[in-house]
């Protein structure tokens, strides 16, 4: 089901990684998998690892970008951000 999540940025930070990690095994791959989230500011949808800054996942992209919400898209999570 497409459109926004009703859970928190960490739930959805947390989910989006565990269904990253599960298909990566599914494909049978032996390298390692970076953890990485899909971040979006505008039409640009970039993967940036995702980490812990003053208690909000932050990802770096032109500068430190806050996570400010989640919506499922075509079956993946992509996050909003905000530099604010």
């Amino acid at each position: 089901m497409d459109g926004p999540l009703s859970i928190t940025v960490d739930e959805a930070v947390r989910m989006w990684l565990a269904e990253d990690l599960a298909q990566h095994e599914r494909s049978g791959s032996v390298r390692k998998l970076e953890p990485r989230v899909l971040v979006r500011d505008g039409s640009s949808v970039v993967a940036r690892r995702p980490f812990r800054r003053k208690g909000a996942y932050c990802v770096r992209w032109a500068g430190t970008a806050r996570l400010i919400s989640a919506s499922r898209v075509d079956g993946l999570i992509i996050f909003d951000v905000s530099w604010a």
